[in-house]
């Protein structure tokens, strides 16, 4: 049976919990070299590197909150629910804090995936 979760129970670590969240996502991708011969029809791909990168976005406050977290390298979480989770080593690239008129203060997180086990689904 499909097990569907319920995006109320996720949330994020990142050495810590990540305070605040309020969404994460997970693109995968893989690169691809061309292999292609004079006189084909269709071009040959051939897959190279897996990669990932993730977005956070959460609530910024000053307490709970590290402010420095970009450059900084750990095992980072994706829970879907308290068991069930992606994993792996990470490098957080980018933290964008922003706030506008009639909104709390906001703040993105970017990580890309850095691991030679590559990221586990936990359940």
């Amino acid at each position: 049976m499909t097990t569907r979760y319920h995006g109320k129970s996720g949330s994020v670590t990142f050495n810590a919990a990540v305070a605040s969240v309020t969404e994460w996502s997970f693109e995968r991708s893989v690169e691809t070299a061309e292999d292609t011969a004079m006189g084909a029809s269709w071009k040959i791909r051939r897959a190279g590197f897996a990669d990932g990168t993730v977005s956070v976005q959460a609530r910024f406050n000053t307490v709970t909150t590290p402010v420095t977290l970009w450059g900084a390298e750990a095992s980072l979480k994706l829970y879907l629910d308290a068991t069930n989770y992606f994993e792996g080593n990470a490098i957080c690239t980018g933290d964008d804090i922003g706030a506008g008129t009639g909104d709390v203060g906001n703040r993105t997180l970017t990580f890309q995936w850095s691991d030679t086990e590559g990221v586990t689904l936990t359940s």
